[in-house]
């Protein structure tokens, strides 16, 4: 992940990135501002721009990367000069249910890696499940934002009390992902080798009882992530391994110490809104 090498002459420095900031485009829980049928961009960068001090910053959208997209082309056309970097926050829910309520798992993209090769060489080899049936091939899409309206229109001819809602929202919030299938191909694909971080929302997690059938699955979604999104003060320390035997024994297990970063997780222009 590249920023401009004259941006801090005076060498290392803290600064704030905001990690996870929804677009307009977001599939869910969106609250931004419209003009008619399409986002109002232009309130959504003057908002941007009226902050001074986050210099990065990483749109996030479900299952796909369509606001990230858009915000690039609009920083080329000389927009968001204040901030010097833009990456690409697709946030999935996976095929894990903790309380009720999906996992939710994101992967980072450095700005290193284009944008053809996160939709064709990534997005387009992750499944999303139409339909199964006990004695044929499930009905399986290749993930894309036309599939997910399909998926939607699916569920909503189904299920009445969808109908008031659009194909893509119902889609992006029945469509599940497998995490074993993201790593596969992120692990496995050269066009990303060391151009991407895996983080896991903590929020719910504790439900997950280490001491029952939950163990293994929480434990491989720790295993599988880069960072934690998390401002909890006690999983900071256990994440640096503090609450094992030594540091060591904390990396044998889940393979590295996970830093905790916490974002705006913002859905709206007024506040911030998860």
């Amino acid at each position: 992940m590249t920023m401009n090498d004259n941006s801090f002459p005076k060498g290392s420095e803290w600064r704030k990135w905001d990690l996870h900031l929804h677009s307009p485009m977001s599939g869910l829980a969106n609250h931004f501002p419209r003009r008619g049928d399409t986002p109002d961009w232009e309130a959504y960068l003057q908002r941007l721009e009226s902050v001074g001090d986050i210099p990065a910053i990483a749109i996030t959208d479900y299952f796909l990367i369509d606001g990230y997209k858009k915000l690039r082309s609009l920083k080329g056309e000389g927009r968001l000069k204040n901030i010097q970097l833009i990456l690409p926050n697709i946030e999935f829910r996976l095929d894990n249910l903790v309380g009720g309520k999906r996992v939710n798992f994101h992967v980072i993209f450095s700005d290193e890696v284009t944008v053809e090769d996160i939709e064709d060489h990534f997005l387009a080899n992750l499944d999303i499940r139409l339909e199964s049936s006990p004695r044929m091939p499930g009905d399986v899409r290749k993930l894309k934002r036309s599939s997910l309206s399909e998926l939607g229109a699916k569920r909503k001819a189904e299920h009445p009390p969808f109908q008031d809602r659009s194909d893509f929202e119902i889609g992006c919030m029945t469509a599940v992902a497998q995490l074993d299938q993201i790593m596969t191909i992120l692990t496995t694909n050269t066009i990303f080798e060391d151009r991407y971080l895996t983080a896991l929302a903590e929020e719910n997690m504790s439900l997950m009882d280490w001491d029952g059938q939950d163990h293994g699955v929480r434990k491989l979604m720790l295993q599988s992530s880069h960072i934690l999104l998390s401002a909890n003060p006690k999983s900071i320390e256990w994440c640096l391994g503090k609450k094992h035997p030594s540091p060591g024994e904390f990396i044998q297990e889940f393979k590295s110490f996970k830093p905790c970063v916490v974002g705006t997780d913002a859905h709206e222009l007024s506040r911030n809104a998860k």
